[in-house]
């Protein structure tokens, strides 16, 4: 679970997704809800449901739709992303360059200038996203931890409800009184439940309630149905029946459900709420269907308040119990008293339509996400242009060719050689060897000045006190030409960045050459070397000189990097 949250998508962008997105469906929904209060209270209910059922799948949508990268907003990437002091020149050049006409002086002067204000302006870009995405981390997993902590605490009180409803229907009586089970049945045909239900008795039930999934039960108190009349009784049953043939049940069971995973949210509280109050209307107005009044039911309704007040205090079970909602009563009385609303099953267009309507809106707030991550980086290198560059298209080498002329080399960057685009496409530790790429010097002479790693250390908080080795062999991997020691505390414990080892004095290599970096990885030590899938992968070995020597398997190249001098 930590690792889906911190993870995937990314997880900061989720949980703010999962939170915007739940505000709006509820908000939503209540609004629309309202808006048709005054209609059937079979339209206020579905309408409650839809939002129950879209807060329920928004977390997958959400999912589904970060891959397809919808969103709102497009926020910096802090895992793929860099940071504008370490952003790569819009100058750099490849491995394998060929050599272009040279440019004059002043082209040369509008060439660089060009470059600058548009690399200064994408800079400027990704600093202001990066800022506004520096916080999520650590608010999404604080959110995350808090969030945990509140369901576990839910999920208690809901299992001790179904542990209270296992023991009701354990306890309950079957019903052999033929009176009872003659007023069972013509419950049954008031409320067209093509089955029997079965009727038990109890002496731990609070109230006259339905429990039960797949096999649902209606549960009396006992000695209540000896306390009342005929046609009082009928009521109750007809009320308890309405709920099975609704399958109210497995509906209460979907809210808890819901409530466990949006405890934090209010709004959550008062769908479910509502969705209650709705209930018990509709349960009311098939009692009136079939007595043709509410009035029977409405003293029902004030004896069995009278009886409850009486009565010890019980666990709620994770049921549907008649008086549900005691603030709700007076309401219901009053509904009762004048008649309630004439029952009917089937929708009209309109409401379809509004149904319709009202569950596309929700589902939208829940497929597009209002936040997406972005890496800065890459919308650098899309949108600043790139003068005197040619795509080679070949695979193993770099996208773009770029040979300076030597007024260029004084004043410019030193030149890198690479095989990756700066996005990471996964990461990877070796134990007991090196990571290895080979390189091709774009001049005869040329040094090394420094070799930049893009990756992260893990296992103790604490770097270990020791250096790791950085190799530089020649072609065929038979003879090492140098060796460089660097400090573990280099790298840093979180996400991938680019590091780089810069050298004292240059270092002279063949033409053709390996660099390797061996960092004697543990379990409780290492580093996380990042590869680029952008290349085939025909750069990149894993092994050790005087050992074997195998292919990568990471499907690219190491996110390696040889910075040449000047």
């Amino acid at each position: 679970m930590w690792q889906f949250i911190t993870s995937n998508l990314p997880g900061e962008l989720y949980v703010t997704n999962l939170l915007i997105a739940s505000l709006a469906i509820s908000v939503l929904g209540l609004w629309i809800a309202w808006q048709v209060r005054e209609r059937r209270p079979l339209l206020r209910h579905r309408l409650l449901c839809c939002v129950m059922l879209v807060l329920l799948v928004s977390p997958l949508l959400l999912w589904g739709a970060s891959t397809l990268h919808f969103a709102a907003v497009s926020v910096a990437n802090h895992k793929t992303g860099q940071s504008p002091a370490t952003a790569k020149p819009a100058t750099i050049g490849s491995p394998i360059e060929t050599a272009i006409a040279p440019l004059d002086i002043k082209r040369d002067r509008a060439d660089r200038g060009y470059r600058a204000a548009a690399a200064w302006r994408a800079t400027r870009r990704s600093a202001l996203s990066l800022a506004t995405a520096d916080w999520l981390p650590v608010v999404s997993r604080l959110v995350a931890c808090v969030w945990l902590v509140g369901a576990l605490l839910v999920a208690r009180r809901w299992l001790r409800g179904a542990l209270v409803c296992h023991r009701l229907r354990r306890s309950a009586r079957p019903v052999y009184d033929a009176r009872v089970l003659a007023i069972a049945a013509r419950a049954c045909n008031a409320v067209q439940l093509d089955h029997r239900v079965d009727v038990g008795i109890s002496r731990l039930a609070p109230g006259p309630l339905s429990l039960g999934v797949l096999r649902p039960m209606i549960v009396l108190p006992q000695d209540m149905a000896e306390a009342l009349g005929d046609e009082e009784l009928l009521c109750i049953l007809t009320h308890e029946a309405a709920h099975v043939a609704r399958h109210d049940m497995a509906i209460a069971w979907l809210q808890q459900l819901c409530l466990c995973l949006y405890w934090w949210n209010p709004l959550v509280r008062v769908v479910h709420g509502g969705i209650n109050r709705v209930r018990e209307q509709i349960c009311d107005d098939y009692v009136v269907r079939a007595q043709g009044s509410g009035d029977v039911f409405a003293t029902v309704l004030v004896k069995l308040a009278e009886w409850s007040l009486d009565q010890p205090h019980r666990v709620r079970p994770a049921g549907v119990v008649l008086l549900y909602e005691c603030d709700d009563l007076t309401q219901r009385i009053t509904r009762l008293a004048k008649g309630g609303i004439s029952m009917n099953d089937r929708f009209t267009h309109t409401s379809l339509a509004v149904l319709a309507v009202a569950s596309t809106s929700m589902l939208a707030f829940a497929f597009v996400p209002a936040l997406r991550a972005e890496n800065p980086e890459h919308r650098s290198r899309t949108n600043t242009p790139r003068l005197g560059a040619s795509n080679t298209g070949q695979a193993g080498t770099a996208s773009f060719q770029f040979t300076p002329t030597a007024l260029q080399t004084k004043r410019a960057a030193p030149m890198r050689l690479s095989y990756n685009d700066g996005s990471a496409d996964g990461k990877k530790s070796i134990a007991g060897a090196a990571e290895l790429l080979s390189f091709t010097l774009p001049d005869k002479g040329a040094k090394v000045a420094a070799v930049r790693i893009h990756g992260s250390r893990y296992g103790y908080p604490q770097p270990p006190k020791e250096d790791f080795e950085i190799l530089f062999l020649n072609q065929d991997l038979t003879e090492v030409t140098a060796t460089k020691m660097a400090p573990y505390s280099r790298f840093k414990r979180g996400p991938e960045s680019w590091v780089e080892i810069k050298f004292p004095q240059p270092i002279e290599v063949p033409a053709e050459f390996w660099v390797g970096v061996n960092f004697r990885a543990e379990r409780t030590k290492g580093v996380y070397v990042s590869y680029d899938n952008s290349t085939d992968g025909s750069h990149s070995r894993v092994g050790l000189p005087g050992q074997e020597i195998r292919d990568a398997d990471v499907g690219g190249d190491w996110m390696i990097e040889v910075v040449l001098a000047k």
